[in-house]
């Protein structure tokens, strides 16, 4: 008897572990004219998403991100956890280990079953600071890496507006730390870090200042750090190691240095670097910094759908507007030292910024040596100054409603053949952007429904298909009339 309750007993764990560990399936089949966006915005997978004989596997359990897919019928599918997915061109086949997997439908178009997913799932009411996305952003690491000190940032800014260029946001690059000590200033570098930001102000600058939960691999910070397994990671080749900010210690350490940063100095906000972690605690404490301030950036942010800060996002247009299908209404692109690849790519790379959300300048504009390409982009980046109304106007209705700035062709147009569209894209609903990345000197548009006018004044009756020129390297920009 005692062995048949053991036999039972042990059906039943089995039973119960099996049941723990099953699967979910849920099988999808895409409607006529149907296509579908979302899963990953790094490139490695073809948008809208395509299948093949085999089908596409697509496994996100390695991600931090949510699931999200939507598409132009109208509907859309919402996971807060990892799926893997097949699409084998006539159906998705979903499984999860947590939940089974609903279709939903938002209404009948990708902006509709994008809005409608948004309100239903996301975070709203929350974004950085309109004047992050109105301004454009200096940033200093690419160009002064670690020479740099107080007087080169104010002689950066003099040397911007003496050569026409827009005031905007002076974004201040680590390494103004002590060694000793990574959240107190060099008192060589900056002697006097409010005079600084006082003279920055003057010539209409907002200032930020990098932080990040680096310290170098010696003295006493490092050494207490690691004594009480406060380390979260050693860089062994950069010589520094990334303190565990999820430790209660070390982030009181990390926030007490920026409140007091804040306080006595006067900087308009924080760039927060080198935030990525496996640990929950970690990027849950570097998350928090943001609470009371608007005025932030993450460079390296947690993969968060509608996250209400924005991350350095590599790739191009196709993965811009995918990343905004996700539930990335805030997007910055990263150069990547785009001054070792010439002038024209220099040239391509600022006039791609100005359709971005954020306009990230990663290098001193008179590094393109070429007067006309030079002059090209100084137009261009006062062009984007001039429409800074217009985009706070953006974030704020973002705010609301958690629509993407830098918005698919399809998404802004339903039903006019924009699905493969992923070299153009609208900023917000008014205008259409079309920047030359490869060096081309002309390249084809195709415009939507309405009158589109030119930076030159023409005007273009869509829906037609044109090529423009450019090869002068100017800004491939057109406004939907009223």
């Amino acid at each position: 008897m005692m062995a048949k309750k053991i036999l039972l007993l042990a059906a039943a764990c089995v039973v119960a572990f099996a049941a723990n560990a099953a699967e979910y399936v849920t099988e999808i089949p895409v409607l006529k004219g149907e296509k579908w966006w979302g899963l990953d915005y790094l490139g490695r997978l073809e948008q809208p998403l395509q299948g093949g004989p085999s089908g596409r596997v697509v496994n996100s359990s390695s991600e931090n991100y949510k699931s999200v897919m939507v598409s132009n019928a109208g509907r859309y599918i919402y996971s807060e956890n990892p799926i893997n997915v097949i699409f084998d061109n006539e159906k998705f086949t979903i499984t999860s280990n947590d939940e089974k997997i609903e279709v939903q439908k938002g209404g009948k178009t990708l902006r509709e079953a994008y809005v409608v997913c948004a309100l239903k799932n996301f975070t709203l009411g929350q974004s950085p600071d309109p004047d992050m996305f109105a301004l454009p952003m200096y940033e200093t690491q690419h160009e002064f890496g670690y020479a740099l000190d107080e007087e080169t940032i104010v002689g950066y800014a003099e040397k911007l507006l003496a050569e026409g260029f827009p005031a905007g946001i002076m974004v201040v690059a680590d390494g103004w730390q002590k060694v000793s000590g990574p959240y107190e200033f060099d008192p060589e570098l900056y002697p006097d870090p409010k005079r600084m930001v006082d003279r920055l102000h003057t010539l209409g600058f907002k200032v930020m200042l990098t932080v990040t939960p680096f310290v170098p691999m010696w003295g006493k910070v490092y050494a207490e750090a690691k004594r009480n397994n406060q380390i979260h990671s050693d860089v062994v080749g950069f010589s520094r190691a990334v303190l565990d900010i999820g430790d209660a210690t070390q982030f009181e350490r990390l926030k007490t240095g920026v409140d007091k940063i804040k306080a006595e100095y006067g900087f308009d906000g924080f760039c927060f670097d080198g935030g990525r972690a496996d640990s929950e605690n970690f990027i849950n404490n570097m998350m928090s910094l943001r609470d009371d301030m608007t005025f932030v950036l993450y460079k390296d942010a947690p993969d968060m759908p509608y996250a209400p800060y924005m991350g350095n996002r590599t790739g191009g247009i196709s993965e811009i507007i995918t990343a905004g299908l996700m539930g990335y209404p805030y997007i910055q692109a990263s150069s990547y030292h785009m001054d070792a690849q010439g002038p024209r790519k220099m040239a391509d790379y600022l006039l791609l910024q100005c359709g971005m959300p954020v306009v990230s300048i990663d290098f001193a504009p008179w590094n393109i040596t070429d007067p006309k390409l030079y002059q090209g982009v100084k137009d261009a980046l006062n062009f984007r100054a001039s429409i800074g109304d217009y985009m706070r106007k953006l974030v704020l209705d973002s705010r609301r409603t958690g629509e993407p700035l830098a918005r698919h062709m399809e998404y802004q147009f339903p039903n006019s053949s924009f699905f493969d569209c992923t070299d153009q894209f609208m900023l917000g609903p008014k205008y259409l952007f079309a920047p030359c990345v490869d060096g081309a000197d002309k390249r084809m548009v195709r415009f939507p429904k309405g009158t589109w006018i030119g930076r030159g004044g023409e005007k273009i009756k869509g829906p037609v298909v044109k090529q423009v020129d450019c090869s002068g390297g100017g800004l491939i920009c057109f406004e939907l009339a009223k």
